[in-house]
């Protein structure tokens, strides 16, 4: 009705989320709405989980995306994706006008999808078309454990995710 009588026009998706923050903020400071566009960065933020390759890589303007670090067990990983191998394309798309951002973005997506490379092999040279299943990517909370001495141990925890008692205790 509002949108139908109103003087000017609405941007309905604003007043609704207004009016759903402002709703929200009458429970606690803590509870926010995520919309659904929003959701993988929070899935990222809350669990260290995302739907991906599991890789780490390095983007220079006008080159090539670059595999820095494939994750141990991960799609990347069992794919035979090593340090240096260049992504030439993403599911046919030129990764060289890309920023890192927009790369990563495309490599990313929901568990149980498929994404398509043209890779250039660093050891041969050669150039390959894979497909990769993505899988959900779950960094970990305990980025090192070890004896700094003989009565010293050191856990290097970086975060704070469901199941990280259980990889402290471990460590321990």
């Amino acid at each position: 009705e509002l949108n139908r009588s109103y003087v000017d026009s609405l941007q309905l998706d604003q007043i609704m989320r207004a009016g759903i923050d402002a709703m929200l903020e009458q429970l606690d400071p803590y509870t926010v709405y995520v919309p659904q566009e929003e959701q993988d960065d929070f899935e990222m933020m809350i669990n260290k989980s995302y739907g991906g390759i599991g890789a780490i890589i390095q983007k220079k303007v006008g080159e090539y995306v670059v595999i820095n670090e494939p994750y141990y067990g991960s799609p990347a990983w069992k794919n035979h994706l090593v340090c240096g191998d260049e992504i030439m394309e993403i599911d046919g798309e030129d990764t060289k006008p890309l920023v890192s951002k927009e790369a990563s973005e495309k490599m990313k997506g929901k568990p149980g999808t498929k994404v398509v490379f043209k890779v250039k092999k660093v050891r041969t040279g050669e150039v390959v078309k894979m497909t990769i299943i993505r899988e959900k990517i779950h960094l970990p909370d305990i980025d090192y454990t070890g004896m700094l001495d003989s009565k010293t141990g050191y856990i290097l925890q970086s975060g704070f995710t469901e199941g990280v008692s259980e990889s402290i205790k471990k460590s321990v």
